[in-house]
């Protein structure tokens, strides 16, 4: 009977989400390409008057403004990345204004899940939307905050790394895989969507410097770009001193194998 009524109080709040969104003229157009907005503006409604105390120590210990699912474990499971990457490179926290953490009914919803094709976003507003839970995905979309407030000297040296070599082998449109299938790293490229253009290269390398078994691909041996990228990202503290020693030490040792 419980779950019944969760089931009932979820699709309650679906509709007034679809009842925001018309009364702010949300257009089909928009919600297809950025289908997570009326949930965004329903947890933008709803905060003052839903909060819980992992909330407050998210807000408390990081500064960052937290809106989004109540489920505390799932709020948990975000602070403890938060404090993972506070440990590892506070730098990436800098820009970070407002965590938006979407629920799992927002994200299986009729109105969200046909047209969701992205696992979070960030935008110049210091703003984080989090469909996806991980550390990796979280550390991809600081390092999206971060990339904005980048300066010249850095886009110059990226550019001198990768020059005209975006957008190039790409199977689709959405770039997450290459033209033959393989989603392996190639070209300097960690992932086939880092290729799409330097702020999702950067953001995909950040992503990987959290996933450390990652960098015993034996692909990563085949450029240097690798290496000069990382050092690139150390120097700009994307990712930290340790990071980069660990990262470079795991592909050394993997240097000289078949």
């Amino acid at each position: 009977m419980a779950s019944k009524n969760i089931s009932k109080k979820v699709k309650k709040n679906i509709a007034k989400v679809a009842l925001v969104s018309a009364l702010l003229g949300v257009g089909y157009e928009e919600h297809t390409s950025h289908p997570t907005t009326v949930p965004s503006v329903y947890y933008i409604i709803t905060d003052p008057f839903v909060t819980t105390l992992t909330e407050k120590r998210i807000e408390k210990e990081f500064g960052i403004d937290y809106e989004g699912d109540s489920n505390e474990e799932r709020q948990r499971i975000l602070e403890e990345n938060l404090q993972k990457i506070y440990e590892t490179n506070p730098a990436l926290l800098t820009h970070c204004e407002k965590i938006v953490l979407h629920s799992e009914a927002v994200e299986n919803s009729a109105l969200v899940e046909p047209f969701l094709n992205y696992s979070g976003t960030a935008n110049r507003l210091g703003t984080i939307e989090l469909i996806s839970l991980t550390l990796s995905e979280t550390a991809h979309e600081l390092a999206h905050l971060k990339y904005f407030h980048a300066s010249k000297e850095f886009d110059d040296q990226l550019e001198y790394i990768f020059g005209n070599t975006y957008k190039k082998d790409l199977k689709n449109e959405k770039g997450s895989v290459w033209n033959d299938g393989s989603v392996r790293p190639r070209n300097g490229f960690v992932r086939p969507y880092g290729a799409n253009n330097s702020h999702e290269n950067v953001a995909t390398y950040v992503e990987m410097a959290y996933i450390p078994s990652f960098w015993e691909d034996q692909q990563l041996q085949q450029s240097d770009k690798y290496l000069k990228t990382l050092s690139l990202l150390q120097e700009y503290d994307f990712i930290s001193l340790k990071q980069f020693e660990d990262i470079k030490s795991t592909l050394d040792k993997n240097k000289n194998k078949p």
